[in-house]
Formats: C-alpha cells, structure tokens, sequence
C-alpha cells in the first residue's frame, strides 16, 4: 500500500521480489514482478513471520553483512520503520473466539517475538494501551523515546540498543524469543480444546449457558500474560544493554 510513484523504487521492488521468492521458491525478474502468486507449498505461520523477518539473507542484496540492517541503502522486509507486524490466522471449523487470531509482533520482527491475541480477548494489557502521539510532547526532552509504562516505547528502545550492537545482541534476543514462540506454538492445541470445551460447555457443568463467555475470559487471561510476558522481558534485555 502507498503511492503509485513509489512503486518502481528500488528498495519496495526489492521487498516486493524477496516477498514472492520466500513464498514460492522462484526469482522473478525485478521488472515482471506479479501482482499475487500461488505458494509452492502450505504455508504455516513460521513461514509467513519469517518472510516479515527478512533482509534478504543468503542472497546478493543481504544487508545483514555490516552490522545493522535496519539503516541501509536497500530496505528489507523488516525495516528501521517498522513499529508492528502481524500474521493473522483463520480457522472457521473452530468458535471466531477460538479460531481467529492476531500474532501480533511490537517493533522490528526480526529483533521482537509473535504473540497471540485471540479475538475472543475482552481486555487489553496496561501497558499495550499507552503510546499515543500526544504522550511524545509530554515527556522530559531525555526520555521522549522511551516510556518504560508502555510496551511500545518499551519494544521501540529495545530496537534502539540492540542495533547499537546488532551481531552480538539480535542472537541474544532471539534465543529467548525463539524458546517463547516454540513454547506457544507447543500450548496452542491444548490451549484451544479447553477453550473449545469451556465454550461448549463439556466437563464443565456449572458453565452451562455461559460457555462462550467463560471461554472468552479464559482467553483473555492466556493473551494478557503472554503479551505481558514479553512486556517485562523486553523491559529485562533494556535494562541488561543500558549497564
């Protein structure tokens, strides 16, 4: 999405064709890039937060060799602006409360964790509600990139400092982000069937009518401590960088 003058720019073709070649195993010519393809294979939600953790490593315009490759010539798919991703997913055998949700990642994919908000969730996190743009101006000169009440600044001056230092601290992240998301993806099936049970109301006689509600809530607490979680962890490699 964006202006039609921007299309034919170097760096959102190189997005564009680092995009497709994840996604189906081909290299399309630059100039005859197609609008939608058909993936070579399934997709599962590692492939796709993948590709938005792309700067085009193992190929001629990788922009992790000098370090940071959030500031480069040839913008990646993960990119010094990026402040969100998310990959949603879409289950219609299972409740909408069950079956639709938002990974959601703050700041730099490659540098953050996935997380899921299920659409069933009736409350947001604290931290996940602070960050609007009238906050900037409101804050002492020295720290108005950064509010350690907000998981967005939080997640934003975690970027910072791991690009200050991106070989040696992007793989200390990961390490635990990648055990974190394992983790989910590990909880995930028996997370939803005691949702799905909860919402139908099997083994849980007193819920009787109430299923749907109580399996909301049931959610709700699952993607509230996860998303805090990662929230203190965060908060955790900030005050490790900045000793």
């Amino acid at each position: 999405y964006g202006s039609p003058t921007s299309q034919t720019v170097e760096r959102n073709v190189c997005r564009q064709w680092m995009g497709l070649m994840l996604l189906t195993g081909k290299d399309y010519p630059f100039e005859d890039l197609p609008f939608s393809v058909a993936p070579d294979r399934k997709l599962t939600l590692e492939d796709l937060i993948g590709a938005l953790r792309s700067h085009y490593e193992s190929t001629a315009y990788d922009q992790t060799t000098g370090g940071d490759p959030h500031r480069t010539a040839v913008r990646g798919i993960c990119s010094n602006n990026t402040q969100e991703s998310f990959v949603v997913q879409l289950r219609s055998h299972l409740p909408s409360i069950i079956g639709n949700i938002y990974w959601r990642g703050q700041g730099r994919p490659c540098q953050g964790v996935f997380a899921p908000w299920y659409s069933g969730t009736l409350e947001i996190p604290r931290p996940y509600t602070i960050g609007e743009p009238g906050l900037f101006d409101k804050l002492p000169l020295g720290e108005r990139y950064y509010d350690p009440k907000s998981a967005y600044w939080v997640f934003n001056r975690m970027d910072a400092l791991v690009d200050e230092e991106y070989e040696v601290r992007k793989p200390f992240v990961r390490d635990t982000w990648d055990d974190f998301e394992a983790t989910e993806l590990r909880l995930q099936d028996e997370i939803e069937k005691t949702a799905y049970e909860i919402c139908e109301g099997k083994d849980y006689p007193g819920s009787i009518g109430e299923g749907k509600r109580l399996a909301s809530w049931f959610l709700t607490r699952y993607t509230e401590s996860l998303a805090l979680n990662v929230y203190y962890k965060a908060l955790g490699f900030i005050e490790q960088f900045e000793r």
